[in-house]
């Protein structure tokens, strides 16, 4: 059921780039990288050096609909066009996880200290969707000024699959001794508080950066991407929120990346 409907929107998009070719509107390619923080039931920290720790990786290429290029002999200069795109992307995002707080620092020699720090996990998150783009900068303008900036801000939605793993360095099938207690209470349809599965998920974006022009047809992109999940098992861990108020929200992450863009003829 989720494989057609992902074929679909593939298919309605691919439809839509044919459609849009044939009005003469422009295309842009991009590849992206760059560090990514999860933010997760992982870690109660907010130290540098304990958000460092946890920093992942991502990368991504991406798609502009330009709706007001130089190339399009018809120059329409509607406000719209002049100001908005849109953006179609696939991304990939990895990042290794473990228990830091100052609970496990104050009793190292405690039992649950120890079982949280033997907890460890993982995950990657592969994301495709879409975004529309609001340039400040006047699009033709910005197309005619070799070493100028145009900011943006975008809105849009993923389809997001997660593939997390749950384990930890004690006996993990004695659950009860190798175990924190809060992950042990079912959660959410699932048995227990921790997890390990691959699964889809929606998520909502924004982002926020700005572009740089190199030359006619080549942009330097910084951009950051706030994307929130409609799922709080991403990261492998969700106790049960009656239980476990402190932990009631989803999981989100924040990827800061540099972008190569290029505009095709």
């Amino acid at each position: 059921m989720f494989k057609n409907f992902v074929l679909i929107i593939i298919l309605s998009y691919c439809f839509s780039i044919n459609s849009y070719s044939q009005s003469r509107l422009a295309h842009e390619v991009a590849v992206v990288f760059g560090p990514a923080a999860l933010q997760s039931d992982y870690s109660q920290k907010t130290t540098l050096s304990s958000n460092l720790d946890r920093l992942g990786f991502g990368i991504g290429i991406a798609h502009f609909l330009n709706f007001s290029s130089n190339r399009n002999p018809l120059r329409e200069t509607s406000y719209f066009k002049e100001h908005f795109k849109l953006q179609t992307s696939l991304s990939y995002t990895q990042f290794k996880l473990k228990h830091d707080s100052n609970y496990i620092d104050q009793n190292p020699e405690a039992t649950n200290a120890k079982k949280l720090k033997a907890m460890y996990g993982s995950t990657r998150v592969t994301n495709i969707g879409t975004q529309l783009v609001y340039q400040l900068k006047n699009i033709h303008d910005f197309e005619n000024t070799i070493n100028s900036f145009a900011p943006y801000v975008g809105l849009g939605f993923f389809v997001s699959k997660y593939n997390v793993a749950t384990n930890s360095t004690l006996n993990i099938r004695d659950l009860n001794n190798a175990v924190y207690y809060k992950y042990l209470s079912p959660s959410d349809g699932r048995e227990r508080g921790f997890t390990t599965e691959k699964k889809f998920t929606v998520s909502a974006a924004a982002s926020m950066g700005t572009r740089y022009k190199l030359s006619t047809l080549q942009d330097i992109m910084l951009d950051v991407r706030f994307q929130y999940f409609n799922s709080d098992w991403v990261d492998g861990l969700n106790p049960n929120k009656n239980l476990h108020p402190e932990n009631n929200n989803n999981d989100w992450l924040m990827w800061f990346n540099v972008g190569y863009i290029y505009y095709l003829q």
